[in-house]
Parts: C-alpha cells; structure tokens; sequence
C-alpha cells in the first residue's frame, strides 16, 4: 500500500519562474538547483510541512526524447482542441497550484473528491464523490453538508 509520496515532476516552461511562485506564492522552499548537464537543470522545492515530498520543477526537455518533450509542450492545445464545447476532467495551471496549496496549507475552499466514506452520509465501503478538506495527510475530513431527503437518498442509491 502506498503511504507516502517523495518525488513528484510538475513540467513548466520556465524553472525560475515555477520556483519563484512556489516559493513566494505556495510557501514551499529552494531545494535543488543543479545543472546536471547542458540543456539540463535539476531543480526541486519542498513544503516546509512536508520536507520528506520534494517537487521537481522540469522543463520538457532532455532526459525526455525529442519526440515526448514536444508531447509536454504542447498536450495543453492538443486537450483543449479535442474538448471543446464539454467539460472536462482536466484542470487549468491555476487550478493544480490551488489543489497543491489546499494540501499543502489545509486552508482555502471545500474540494469535490472521491474518497471511500466509513458511515458519512450513512454509506460505508463505498469510494463517492463528495465535498472534503484537503490537508497535508490528503482528505482531512469529509464535509457532511446537510441534504434534502430526495438527494441523500439518491447519494446512497449511487454509491450501490
């Protein structure tokens, strides 16, 4: 069972500037900056709450070949050309630095997230998409809002 994340990659376009608002923005602290070889940087952050998780920041470049780097760069157009006119399960930039900063702080908006329930909602052993805290152990605590009768009946009827 995993329990932990140590390394994770987060591709930008700019090192300075995805560490910059990392730093300044998010909280997280310089850890890495290394020129492994030319063309190619190494450069990590870290939340100060979390140290054990670093965040590589890494341009789509070498390692990767050619062919993938340019797959980085431009996947963004490519999704958003393929969805047009309906939603989507992808988020913006923006979006996954809130997500980062929910997890990171615990602070800021409810999330919608699916997360096994052990009597929320009087449903057990079943993973539903409901309104959470998110915090720097993931879900925090599941937010029971109250409901109509109608719709928390047809909550526990979707999560048979």
């Amino acid at each position: 069972m995993i329990t932990n994340i140590s390394l994770t990659t987060v591709y930008c376009l700019d090192q300075d500037v995805a560490r910059d608002f990392y730093v300044d923005v998010l909280g997280f602290v310089p850890n890495t900056d290394a020129e492994i070889s030319p063309g190619y940087r190494w450069v990590t952050v870290n939340h100060p709450n979390q140290p054990e998780l670093e965040v590589t920041l890494m341009t789509p470049g070498p390692p990767l070949d050619p062919e993938a780097a340019d797959f980085v760069r431009n996947w963004y157009r490519r999704h958003v050309a393929l969805d047009s006119g309906r939603s989507s399960t992808w988020t913006s930039g923006a979006g996954v630095a809130a997500l980062v900063a929910a997890i990171a702080t615990g602070a800021g908006d409810p999330w919608v997230a699916s997360t096994l329930l052990d009597g929320e909602y009087e449903i057990f052993d079943a993973a539903v998409a409901v309104p959470v805290r998110l915090g720097p152990r993931g879900v925090e605590r599941v937010l029971e809002w109250e409901l109509a009768p109608e719709e928390l009946e047809a909550l526990r009827y979707a999560s048979r």
